[in-house]
């Protein structure tokens, strides 16, 4: 399950992240988990005291009191590696944002297309393990464990070196959600 935090001040900014997010959740079957801070402070204090990582965040620069790239040089000063989108109304920190090793730098309003374009990136780009839906459970299943996948049916069973599990995914979907082995 990805993990994913917005930070915005905007309410109504952070409910239609929200609400995209779990369009794309959907429209993909990416299993996420978001959580929500009003300001840099919230969400500093929450990674300090939860060892919260989430895999994305998606910081807006115009926050009361730390400024969304003060956060984010913080968070990478302290061994940060999750992803960094940035969503703004101003074009003048783009430069900044980069340095900090932001995968992207979106303009208020938002627009969907783009949005799931980079979301779709992101998730399968960098990808290091597999999520599976398995009865009422996501299971992660890291892509270096994989040995081989077999169809059986309408189900695809994932070899991996200590289990066997099988899922209920065309293999045309597998092939799609687990990139061939790098060449040796």
């Amino acid at each position: 399950m990805y993990q994913i935090a917005v930070c915005d001040d905007s309410q109504q900014d952070s409910a239609l992240l929200q609400n995209m997010l779990d369009d794309y959740e959907e429209a993909l079957n990416e299993p996420m988990s978001v959580k929500s801070f009003p300001d840099a402070e919230a969400l500093l204090g929450y990674i300090s005291l939860n060892s919260y990582r989430p895999d994305l965040l998606l910081m807006d620069i115009s926050l009361p009191g730390m400024s969304g790239l003060e956060a984010v040089r913080k968070l990478r000063t302290e061994n940060f590696t999750g992803e960094v989108i940035f969503t703004t109304a101003s074009p003048n920190y783009a430069l900044a944002a980069y340095e900090l090793d932001a995968k992207q730098y979106l303009m208020k309003p938002l627009n969907r297309q783009r949005f799931f374009a980079v979301l779709r990136e992101i998730f399968q780009s960098g990808r290091k393990y597999l999520m599976v839906r398995q009865k009422r459970a996501v299971r992660k299943i890291l892509l270096d464990d994989i040995l081989y996948c077999e169809t059986q049916g309408k189900h695809q069973v994932i070899h991996t070196s200590s289990e066997d599990i099988r899922v209920r995914i065309t293999s045309g979907a597998m092939r799609r959600l687990v990139p061939p082995p790098p060449p040796p």
